[in-house]
């Protein structure tokens, strides 16, 4: 597909924008969610990043470039558990604090074994995936109040994986198999949120930060409600179609 064209917006006052990022060292992607969220503000967003509890000890703890870790002028909160009553508690004390929910984006961990290659499906990390994958969806349904509300203007619902940047069709896709259930719910969401813009993001693993979160936002920024799934790999950006 061509590239997306661009809709400049801004979230109205009083909303935010919620970007989940999971803690070291069970995400190597860390950075990702630090450098969205700073794109995000340059535009005029207010964000929140939620972070995951970490989960995987068998990744590696690796350390960030200087000031990417948790940076005082960046509001974030750690959820210690993935309990549905302290996801209610934490995200009540979000809009408490800094707003209601107006844009979500979901960044799905990357996660490494200690010889530096990709977990794949089958590995302890599955359980991980699992778990996050929960939490997800449990957090769509708290948000579904403050999502759906027609002043919010244009919400966004975004899950975005990092598989093959082919919809997990190609070969050699990193990564879990249970990260293919973040595209159900997202395409599932968008027949139930008739107003909210709901959009699945795969991109390739071999992207780096820069360039990955510059297609996150081409994406969350795109006016075509028709399309629900993109992949973006080192070829373009593609989709699929019914033949």
């Amino acid at each position: 597909m061509p590239a997306p064209d661009r809709l400049d917006y801004r979230l109205p006052e009083g909303r935010i924008c919620l970007v989940t990022g999971a803690d070291i060292p069970f995400d190597n992607d860390t950075d990702t969610s630090l450098e969205l969220v700073r794109a995000l503000e340059s535009c005029g967003w207010k964000t929140v990043i939620w972070r995951f509890p970490t989960l995987c000890s068998e990744a590696v703890a690796y350390t960030l470039p200087a000031g990417c870790t948790h940076p005082r002028d960046i509001a974030q909160v750690t959820v210690p558990n993935f309990e549905e009553t302290t996801l209610v508690q934490y995200l009540a004390s979000v809009v408490d604090a800094y707003g209601q929910v107006g844009a979500f984006v979901h960044l799905s961990p990357v996660c490494y074994r200690n010889d530096g290659t990709l977990f794949g499906s089958g590995d302890v990390v599955d359980e991980a995936a699992m778990a996050i994958l929960k939490h997800i969806f449990l957090l769509a349904k708290h948000l579904q109040p403050m999502l759906t509300d027609p002043m919010v203007g244009r919400a966004s619902f975004m899950t975005v994986m990092r598989l093959d940047g082919r919809l997990g069709l190609g070969a050699g896709t990193a990564g879990s198999a249970v990260e293919g259930g973040f595209f159900g719910l997202t395409k599932t969401l968008a027949l139930e949120w008739p107003g909210v813009f709901c959009r699945a993001v795969d991109i390739c693993s071999e992207l780096d930060v820069p360039s990955a979160v510059q297609a996150i936002l081409a994406e969350l920024h795109d006016p075509n409600r028709l399309i629900t799934e993109v992949g973006i790999n080192a070829a373009g950006r593609v989709t699929l179609t019914a033949e």
